[in-house]
């Protein structure tokens, strides 16, 4: 969480500005059925993201903080939304991102244990389809 007070706010700035961002493209995927546009909003918002993260491991450099799981999650819904790779394109620097995430020790041994849930990542009240591209 941070080892000084500066950390520590930075850290839980980052965590409601990524909150505020997936809220403002998940509420549209509850409320109509316009995949595109759920998409656009996902990723008109992301390139700021993609910007601050730049070339850094994480976030918040080299210490992997809450935030960097909250990215990963975001990540993963925007692949799922889009049912293809595209956000990677725009971003490529996210793909990176996603991969170090995903590669952690014990990340990694439970996205490979039966207990990991991949899909589907919406309940039954979402109105737009979701699935991880092949």
């Amino acid at each position: 969480m941070g080892t000084t007070a500066a950390e520590r706010s930075r850290i839980i700035q980052l965590q409601c500005v990524l909150k505020d961002y997936a809220f403002s493209f998940l509420m549209h995927a509850f409320s109509n059925d316009d995949q595109p546009g759920v998409i656009q909003k996902a990723m008109d918002g992301m390139p700021k993201i993609a910007n601050f993260l730049g070339n850094q491991n994480y976030l918040t450099g080299d210490k992997v903080t809450m935030p960097d799981f909250i990215l990963f999650e975001v990540v993963e819904t925007i692949l799922g939304l889009c049912h293809d790779r595209r956000l990677f394109q725009a971003h490529p620097n996210l793909e990176g991102f996603y991969t170090r995430i995903r590669a952690l020790p014990t990340f990694a041994a439970y996205l490979n244990s039966p207990r990991h849930l991949a899909e589907p990542f919406f309940i039954p009240a979402a109105k737009v389809n979701m699935q991880m591209p092949q």
